[in-house]
């Protein structure tokens, strides 16, 4: 082993090792604690057709069945002991800086550039985010199949090389890994145009036969990713927020975004996520002029560099290339984050490092040394004190507030983290500054609701659960909070009965008045009352919602042949509506009919194949029938849709 490889692996495992000890933060419940994903490998071909935070969220931006690969295998070994976590990824940014020094080295003939930018990648702070951060992995990862993929490319091009065609080929198989890790990597088939265009000889001519062959692979997978994302994956549903304005705007915001990056990678102090800076509006800002004029200057003079100096333009042109997707001239889900910089950083550190050694000429060398070595211990001991604030969510969000404290999103998460921790009083006031910045999100003041019902405040949680609704929520669960409250409350609600029946006289040929009158007898238990104002609001319209009403009704009065009535009344007015058949097969199996049962069911999965409780429930007919085989396909159906439902589980249990 070299002795580069030695001492980036003992410098990255002393800086880094206070991170081993650390727990689980923020995301990393939803990509590894909670999700079931990765804690089986039956579940292996699911990772492929999901987007990464499936099992957190209905809808995500990020497909990167990689990265939830490497925490599957990851899991395999360790199970939920965040150690094995932490230590993969502190192992793949030492293989990372390690390859750094491999594909810097034989551009510079004096040992110390490569060495220095290799150490100044490997102990800088900004890295913390991608490394420390155990669901920042993507960064390293994307970044480790980026270099190989440099690496193997490169020397597929040397003469008198008897495997270049194999080089190539295992370079190539590394573009789609990379894709699979992070969408940045869609980007990475530049960094070998710009290699070529770097490094080709004076009259060589940069586009030739033999590039374009070997350029046609990469083009054609990053097209097949393209098709398969968009027609077949459909896993971007939910919106961008990072798209501000024309593109006059966002070059505006680029260079500021730029300039911002490069602050914080020279004074790497007050390092946190959620930076927002306030977009640019016009360039006759005086401040964002000097920006751009930085910014564009630099771009000028990366691009002027390619006639004197192919290493130059070659690290310059890789910071721009690989900041180019982050830079938002393209729609992101935020507007700037430290992990952004892992892969551009390789540019500046190489840079910096030949600049630093320049100046190291002027000055005697045992002065040099010890700047340098000052240098990195420093860095170093920002990055140990970093690793600390990623010691668990309270501490992380805390930090993060501190630095931006008017990010709603950390203000939400950190309600959420302190809620599961059940500190309800403390999740209570983040709450309240929550909607103090933004009064008009539904979701805080249905949040804000549970929370005061857990610290029985039970009028005040009717407050918020009526104003959720008022803004848009959920009906249904606002109206299973309003009812847990009830339920406990105990009251009568005449004055929500009077106002009702005030609203019937006011209209009394108004069905939707009716169902608020039924609504408001059922809350106080007064059945017969609701189902006499469901019957009487089906005189003058036969709505769906209010049979649904009745039949939920009769369900809470148990009286299953009235609720089979109108269930059958219901497949007849929506024949085609899956839910239909689906409660009314419920019912008849609640009623005994398991045969007319199953030929419900069957006939709601035909309507929506994808109903894993409508499978489950299949499977528990035929299990009660006898057909044990024919259960347990269908219960190792409903999970391989739903691997989260308990009652598929459990049932499945009984098999096994």
């Amino acid at each position: 082993m070299s002795k580069a490889a030695i001492l980036l692996i003992v410098i990255g495992l002393v800086v880094y090792a206070n991170a081993l000890q650390y727990g689980f933060v923020w995301d990393d419940d939803g990509l590894i604690v909670n999700n079931p994903h990765i804690q089986s490998w039956r579940f292996l071909p699911k990772l492929f057709t999901e987007h990464l935070m499936v099992s957190a969220t209905k809808t995500g931006n990020f497909y990167r069945p990689i990265q939830a690969l490497s925490n599957m295998i990851d899991y395999s070994i360790w199970k939920l002991n965040p150690f094995g976590y932490h230590l993969t990824n502190i192992i793949i940014h030492i293989l990372n800086a390690f390859l750094m020094y491999v594909l810097v080295r034989p551009f510079y003939r004096n040992e110390r550039i490569p060495i220095l930018a290799s150490l100044l990648f490997l102990v800088h702070p900004i890295q913390t985010e991608a490394v420390t951060y155990i669901s920042g992995r993507a960064d390293p990862l994307s970044c480790l199949f980026l270099l190989l993929m440099v690496l193997f490319y490169i020397k597929s091009k040397e003469k008198n090389q008897k495997l270049k065609d194999l080089y190539y080929w295992i370079s190539f198989i590394l573009y789609p890994l990379a894709i699979l890790t992070k969408e940045m990597g869609v980007v990475f088939p530049l960094f070998l145009i710009l290699h070529d265009l770097s490094f080709k000889k004076k009259r060589e001519p940069w586009i030739n036969k033999d590039s374009l062959l070997r350029y046609i692979p990469f083009l054609l997978t990053f097209f097949i990713y393209l098709a398969l994302r968009v027609f077949f994956l459909k896993t971007v549903e939910t919106p961008l927020h990072s798209n501000y304005g024309n593109l006059y705007l966002r070059l505006l915001l680029m260079a500021k975004t730029f300039f911002s990056y490069i602050l914080i990678i020279l004074f790497p102090v007050k390092l946190h996520m959620e930076r927002f800076m306030t977009p640019p509006a016009s360039i006759f800002d005086p401040a964002t002029a000097g920006m751009a004029t930085f910014f564009f200057v630099l771009i000028f003079a990366a691009i002027r560099s390619f006639k004197h100096s192919s290493r130059t333009f070659f690290f310059s042109m890789w910071f721009f290339i690989a900041f180019l997707p982050v830079s938002n001239i393209f729609p992101l889900n935020a507007m700037m984050a430290e992990h952004w910089m892992y892969i551009p950083s390789i540019g500046l550190f190489v840079l910096a490092s030949s600049l630093l050694y320049r100046l190291s000429k002027r000055i005697p060398d045992k002065l040099f040394k010890t700047a340098i070595a000052g240098l990195i211990l420093s860095l170093s001991l920002l990055t140990i004190n970093q690793n600390v604030l990623w010691k668990d969510s309270v501490t992380a969000m805390s930090h993060f507030l501190k630095a931006s404290p008017g990010s709603v999103k950390l203000r939400y998460n950190t309600a959420m983290i302190l809620a599961r921790a059940s500190r309800w009083g403390d999740a209570l006031k983040m709450i309240d500054k929550t909607l103090e910045i933004d009064p008009r999100d539904p979701l805080y003041y249905q949040q804000k609701g549970y929370l005061l019902y857990k610290l029985d405040r039970f009028d005040e949680a009717i407050v918020a659960y009526k104003k959720a609704f008022f803004l848009g929520a959920d009906q249904e669960e606002i109206d299973e909070g309003l009812y847990s409250i009830y339920k406990i409350k105990g009251e009568e609600y005449d004055a929500e009965i009077e106002k009702c029946q005030a609203n019937v006289k006011k209209d009394p040929k108004n069905a939707l008045s009716y169902i608020g009158l039924g609504d408001a007898y059922k809350r106080k238990g007064l059945y017969k009352d609701a189902e006499a104002a469901y019957k009487t609001g089906l005189r003058y319209r036969k709505d769906l919602l209010i049979y649904n009403k009745l039949a939920t009704l009769y369900a809470e009065m148990d009286n299953l042949k009235e609720e089979l009535k109108i269930r059958k009344k219901i497949v007849k007015l929506a024949p085609e509506g899956p839910a239909a058949h689906f409660n009314l097969a419920y019912t008849l199996e609640e009623s005994g009919r398991r045969d007319e049962a199953i030929a419900e069911y069957k006939r709601t999965l035909e309507l929506d194949p994808q109903d894993a409780l409508a499978l489950n429930n299949l499977g528990l007919c035929h299990y009660k029938n006898g057909n044990y085989k024919e259960a347990k396909r269908l219960w190792k159906k409903a999970l391989s849709i739903n691997p989260q439902m308990s009652e598929a589980l459990t049932n499945l249990s009984t098999l096994e």
